[in-house]
């Protein structure tokens, strides 16, 4: 019996030392897991970092740049030769966000040399002319920009809209009504481009927006109110296709155009 005890306290002890000893060996392995993996990250951090291997060799601008591209590519040329993980996002935004043009903007890393911008500019430009100056106005009746002239831009002129003490990148009115109805004439004129008509819009007069006067060069089409917009501008458009008109096309009334 005494044997049997003895055998008994020896088994425990046994298995005893075995738990502690794969406990420690254990706690090694985690150990150098431990090591290894932080050898690892410092040798990634030194790749990424420190070589060649991500440096900015290309910066490319996609989405709606047609007035934009020059002016984003001259605010980030500056990122060239710098790695692609070392630059804030936040402070090329506002540094292309200065363009009274871009609306919004997204920066991605495409890897590993290429930086991609990714902008979306304000639609739907008009201008209000100001003696011999132009006021640039987006559709959302936003002042991008004061020019001297607007040969090289496609613009529709606002009449009737008068501009107080408006500086850069400010709404010059928060009349929601006239920003919907701005937008609604900036689609119809991609429409009027998109079917390579030999017309646009020249221009809106929005003085009183329950007679609303829209010009397709010298001819004058009275809309009335800003209500169904866009049917009444595509009965002016096929009314004036005719070749008939010679002053005017009045839509403000329901049925057939009247025209002179």
């Amino acid at each position: 019996m005494l044997t049997n005890k003895k055998y008994g306290i020896g088994m425990i002890m046994a298995k005893s030392d075995n738990m502690y000893i794969r406990r420690a060996k254990r706690k090694r392995l985690i150990k150098r897991q431990i090591i290894l993996s932080i050898f690892l990250i410092i040798c990634g951090v030194i790749f990424v970092t420190k070589t060649d291997t991500f440096k900015i060799k290309d910066i490319k601008c996609t989405g709606e740049v047609l007035l934009t591209e020059d002016y984003i590519i001259s605010q980030t040329k500056d990122l060239i030769d710098k790695n692609i993980f070392g630059i804030n996002k936040n402070d090329i935004k506002k540094s292309v966000k200065g363009n009274p043009y871009v609306k919004s903007i997204e920066i991605k890393r495409k890897l590993p040399k290429t930086l991609v911008i990714e902008v979306l500019e304000k639609k739907g430009l008009y201008y209000i002319k100001d003696g011999s100056s132009y006021n640039i106005i987006s559709s959302e009746l936003v002042l991008l920009e004061r020019l001297e002239s607007i040969e090289d831009k496609k613009l529709i002129e606002i009449r009737g809209l008068v501009m107080d003490n408006v500086n850069l990148g400010e709404k010059i009115s928060d009349n929601v009504r006239l920003q919907n109805l701005l937008e609604e004439f900036y689609k119809q004129e991609e429409v009027i481009e998109s079917k390579n008509e030999e017309f646009s819009i020249e221009a809106i007069d929005v003085n009183d927006l329950s007679k609303i006067k829209v010009y397709l060069g010298d001819i004058e089409i009275k809309l009335g109110s800003d209500e169904n917009v866009r049917g009444k501008m595509s009965n002016a458009i096929n009314t004036y296709k005719s070749g008939l008109v010679t002053e005017y096309i009045d839509t403000s009334f329901n049925g057939t155009p009247d025209f002179k």
